[in-house]
């Protein structure tokens, strides 16, 4: 049996000037690791200055005289004192300990364990690796990612406790970063791992948001939802804004647009449906050429025209991560709904920092352009929606809105009231608060806007409004607005069709149908020609109305269901309590069958029958 080596009841450390004594079965916890034990465990402590080491770091010495006889820098050669190192963004000099225990404390550079030697300041808890306390580090840098301001080279870490302020979850990991030396910009709540600065080498310039994105495929499964379906991201691959915290599916953010793959000769375009709506129509089941497997047709996948080959992203996966990733440099990307994005390169990288920052300059975002005038085009517009809310209250003064809620036993009188209940427009007023978000570009937004023919629209409304002109030439040409009242009016009727965009129809609620078809009508009453919004959201005013039909009528069914059932219950119930009361007749007591005779006999006899008969 091997005997425990016997600890001995005092030591000196070198991390407290006091001698150390072993106490046993104590809960403590150790100020060089700050590791709390809760259960009781041995250590060595100072009694007069409470301070506590468990019996791995009592092991803690500084190193040998040789060991750090070297000459150590960072920018500039400076030879080590007898009392410890300069670091540059540290307040106290470090010393280089050895015997590190290797799961105890963690680098506050790299945020891995240190292990057997480290240069340390246990007054703060601040510790480096050798290595990462000679890496070469820059005081300040452009980051792509926060292209508004520089970001400085910070130590975050102060003396036992940390206090919590805008600087404590890393921008990129999303985890605790007060603990660490960061990157963080002095004047907004943006901060980086100095691990997390170098792991993202390629950016995304993507049309359907304002700032860069970039791909991750470390995210945590179900603690992220996609800000396009709001479903959480269950796989680990996505896309993720660290300015505001964006966060895409794989599949409804930008993937490349063209890859070639080994499954098929010819190139793969990324596409939403490859099939035609009548073919839609007439096939039940969508299968994959590369694998033969059936497909779910919701999803977008890639395809040939030429030989009519479809691919599921599944397939080309690895060809899809490798390029997202930045093996085949600048990348032309694109997502589902057509807007395009580019992956950004390190090669490009400075040449896309030095154009951000001349946008900046311009100055020229949506709110300051109508900062002037917006009460102006707010009282030329409160005509248009009082026209239009005077005009439907006279249509129907005595229309009640959840009457259709109580007509599905007559579905075309529900409907026709649903329609009423959408026309009277309840949500009148709302299209101004609308108004007001839509100009309201914030400054730590950034969002550039770009000129669209004759029109001023945030960056990632440019697709939507560039398709509007090009199909349907100037809606607004036969308004008598102002030119700077249609502008609001445009960016309206883009925001809404941005929504429109990033939403499933199931998803619709009637709050959000609502808004839309008050906005449709706000700017019908403005004489826009957009019959053929109008004519779109008809139908999908439809499908609500079918889904919600088909949801209260299987909410019905299923309440009848329960109402059956319970009956089946109740009437099983009875019927075994009226054969157990049917079967009591064959096993009655005597007294009762006395009293059954008794009943019998004197039934329609008088009480008194029998007491009073005269004696003859």
């Amino acid at each position: 049996m091997l005997s425990v080596p016997k600890r001995p009841n005092r030591i000196i450390s070198s991390l407290h000037p006091h001698p150390l004594t072993l106490q046993q079965g104590k809960a403590f916890c150790c100020h060089a690791c700050l590791m709390g034990y809760s259960v009781v465990r041995d250590g060595y402590c100072c009694k007069d200055c409470r301070f506590n080491l468990d019996l791995k770091c009592a092991n803690i010495k500084l190193a040998s005289y040789e060991l750090t006889k070297v000459r150590l820098t960072i920018e500039e050669e400076e030879e080590e004192e007898e009392e410890g190192v300069e670091y540059f963004s540290h307040r106290h000099p470090l010393q280089l300990y050895k015997k590190i225990p290797n799961d105890r404390i963690k680098c506050c550079l790299c945020r891995t364990y240190c292990s057997d030697h480290a240069y340390c300041c246990f007054e703060c808890s601040f510790f480096l690796h050798p290595s990462c306390f000679t890496r070469k580090l820059p005081r300040e840098m452009c980051y792509p990612f926060h292209p508004v301001h520089s970001l400085t080279l910070q130590d975050r870490v102060v003396a036992k406790k940390w206090w919590r302020n805008r600087y404590d979850i890393c921008n990129a990991c999303g985890k605790d970063s007060i603990r660490y030396l960061i990157y963080a910009c002095d004047q907004c709540s943006f901060c980086l791992h100095i691990d997390c600065s170098d792991e993202i080498t390629h950016a995304i310039k993507f049309e359907g948001h304002p700032h860069l994105i970039f791909f991750r495929d470390n995210i945590e499964k179900k603690k992220l939802k996609c800000s396009s379906c709001n479903f959480h991201i269950c796989e680990s691959y996505g896309f993720t804004c660290l300015y505001c915290d964006l966060n895409l599916h794989l599949t409804c953010g930008p993937l490349p647009y063209i890859i070639t793959h080994k499954c098929h000769i010819n190139p793969l375009v990324l596409t939403n449906s490859p099939v035609q709506e009548e073919e839609e129509e007439e096939r039940n089941k969508f299968y994959c050429n590369a694998c033969d497997e059936e497909r779910d047709p919701q999803l977008p996948v890639y395809f040939s025209a030429k030989s009519r080959f479809v691919a599921e992203i599944k397939c080309v996966f690895s060809k899809v991560i490798s390029l997202l990733k930045g093996e085949y440099e600048d990348v032309e990307l694109c997502n589902v709904l057509g807007l395009s994005g580019k992956l950004i390169s390190r090669n490009t990288e400075k040449e896309m920092l030095q154009n951000i920052f001349e946008q900046l300059k311009l100055k020229s975002t949506l709110s300051r352009f109508f900062e002037s005038s917006s009460q102006d085009v707010m009282k030329e517009l409160s005509c248009v929606f009082m026209a239009m809310k005077t005009l439907t209250t006279e249509e129907d003064d005595h229309y009640e809105e959840s009457r259709y809620l109580e007509d599905l036993l007559l579905p075309d009188m529900a409907y026709t009231q649903f329609m009423k209940f959408l026309d009277r427009g309840k949500g009148i007023h709302e299209p101004l608060e609308t108004l007001e978000e839509v100009v309201n570009v914030g400054a730590y937004m950034v969002s550039q806007v770009v000129n669209v023919g004759d029109y001023m629209v945030p960056m990632r409304l440019a697709p939507i409004l560039k398709h509007l002109l090009s199909k349907h030439d100037d809606i607004s040409a036969k308004s008598t607005l102002s030119p700077i009242a249609k502008l609001y009016l445009i960016n309206i009727l883009c925001e809404c069709i941005y929504s429109m965009t990033n939403t499933r129809v199931v998803d619709i609620t009637k709050d959000l149908l609502l808004k839309w078809w008050t906005i449709f009508k706000m700017l019908q009453f403005a004489t826009f020609e957009i019959q053929f919004a109008f004519d779109h959201l008809k139908r999908v005013v439809n499908a609500y109305f079918g889904l919600y039909v088909i949801k209260q009528v299987e909410n019905s069914l299923d309440n009848i269901d329960r109402d059956l059932a319970k009956l089946h219950k109740d009437i099983e119930a009875l019927e075994k309590k009226r054969g157990y009361i049917k079967s009591g007749k064959s096993t009655k007591s005597s007294i009762i069958e006395e009293c059954l005779r008794e009943a019998s006999v004197m039934k329609h006899s008088r009480a008194s029958g029998g007491l009073l008969r005269i004696l003859p």
